[in-house]
C-alpha cells in the first residue's frame, strides 16, 4: 500500500503507512466515501486501499478539476489533510462505456 503526501516531511517523521513524494506515479485505484450534496460538490470522507486499512479525511483543503491529456479524459484533484499529512486523491470522471473511479498515484511500483 502506497500513499502519495503532498509535501515531503521532517526527516524520521514519516508514517509508514503513508510514503512517497510529488512527481509521477502509476494510478492505484482506491475505494472512497464521499458525501455528494445537493449541489453537486463531492468531498471525499475516506479512502481505503485494497490491500490495507481506511484513512479516515479530516480536511479537503482544496479541489481541482483539471484535463488529464496522457490519460484522455478529466479528473478532480483533491489535496486532503489525513492525520497530520497533506496527500492528492485523485476523481476519475466516467469515460464512455466505464464508471467513474477514485485513485492515488503509486510511486515505489
Amino acid at each position: 500500500m502506497v500513499f502519495r503526501e503532498r509535501k515531503n516531511p521532517e526527516p524520521g517523521t514519516r508514517s509508514p503507512e503513508l510514503k512517497g513524494g510529488r512527481g509521477m506515479g502509476r494510478r492505484e485505484y482506491v475505494s472512497v466515501v464521499a458525501d455528494y450534496a445537493p449541489d453537486g460538490t463531492v468531498m471525499p470522507v475516506s479512502v481505503r486501499f485494497a490491500d490495507g486499512p481506511a484513512f479516515g479525511v479530516d480536511r479537503v483543503i482544496s479541489a481541482i478539476h483539471m484535463s488529464s491529456t496522457k490519460q484522455n479524459g478529466e479528473e478532480t484533484r483533491y489535496s486532503v489533510r489525513i492525520g497530520d499529512r497533506e496527500h492528492d486523491i485523485f476523481f476519475e470522471d466516467a469515460r464512455e462505456g466505464e464508471q467513474p473511479r477514485w485513485f492515488v498515484l503509486d510511486v515505489d511500483k
